[in-house]
């Protein structure tokens, strides 16, 4: 924003001002669609997931002898069977919503700093790695 501030409005450059935000609404339009593809994906596995888990939760109930039946109650399995997947699906659609996004915003975050500063990069990279190793230790030691 700086730049296009102090080169294209001060110099009333036109042309920096086009190109500076077209290459914002192009990354703008990227992250919107990478955005609706993890949405779509995410939905479609948690589905997947939730549909298996009520199949299995149903042949469960059918397997069940009468005794168990009238011990739980219809009202009970009606509401294992249909609330608790679904709150499971949701948790997992919530957590493979962030699993997914996260690593693309840290490739962007490093192609940003990348190309600012590759001072600041390889700061970055190197407390990265050294993070990396001091977990890897701590889980060996934890075992």
């Amino acid at each position: 924003m700086k730049t296009i501030l102090d080169q294209g409005v001060a110099m009333q450059d036109m042309d920096f001002i086009y190109k500076s935000g077209l290459v914002m609404l192009l990354y703008t339009l990227l992250i919107g669609l990478l955005t609706v593809v993890i949405s779509y994906l995410t939905s479609k596995i948690s589905g997947i997931f939730l549909c298996r888990m009520r199949k299995d939760c149903y042949i469960k109930t059918l397997n069940m002898t009468p005794e168990m039946f009238d011990h739980f109650g219809s009202s009970t399995l009606t509401t294992r069977t249909m609330d608790d997947p679904k709150a499971v699906a949701n948790l997992m659609q919530f957590l493979i919503g962030r699993v997914v996004m996260i690593p693309i915003v840290i490739v962007f975050v490093l192609f940003v700093v990348f190309s600012k500063s590759k001072v600041i990069f390889s700061i970055l990279i190197s407390a990265t790695i050294i993070a990396a190793i001091i977990l890897v230790l701590l889980e060996f030691m934890a075992q």
